[in-house]
């Protein structure tokens, strides 16, 4: 039993370089974000790798997209609240709001209710594209529902 063996796996499709290199973040961040030790010390990563040639990974493909060493520290170093295409299969309100200031870089979802038509059809198409279910974007922006469906 337990995290590994509990449930049924679930996968998502890596479609993009955004996406890729947004799962290449999380994974070498997780020991980090598990709270265990910082990324870059923990023993059985890959993030040492980077920049050694003869390693035992092949990282060539990471080192064309990101750079030198440095530039690994710097990309790894930068808070990624959810501005990527990769996304949890289900957000809790707390993230979605989160995805809502990235993507339209607004607060409150309320500001939309201020927006013309127009707008605000594009800005509740731009929410739904990010991964966020209809309900949310309701309780994120106090539209009604069939608004949200139509837009």
């Amino acid at each position: 039993t337990g995290h590994l063996f509990q449930d049924r796996y679930k996968s998502v499709p890596i479609e993009s370089v955004q996406q890729l290199l947004s799962t290449f973040r999380y994974v070498l961040q997780n020991p980090q974000k598990a709270g265990i030790c910082p990324a870059e010390e923990y023993a059985w990563s890959s993030y040492q790798e980077y920049g050694m040639r003869g390693s035992l990974s092949d990282t060539k493909v990471f080192e064309e997209m990101i750079g030198t060493f440095e530039d690994l520290q710097r990309f790894m170093s930068v808070r990624e609240a959810h501005c990527s295409e990769f996304e949890p299969l289900r957000n809790n309100d707390g993230t979605a709001h989160d995805i809502m200031t990235c993507v339209l870089g607004i607060e409150s979802g309320t500001v939309l209710q201020s927006y013309g038509k127009k707008e605000r059809n594009h800005a509740l198409r731009i929410l739904k594209q990010s991964g966020l279910s209809i309900r949310q974007i309701e309780r994120l922006t106090g539209i009604g529902r069939s608004i949200i469906q139509r837009a």
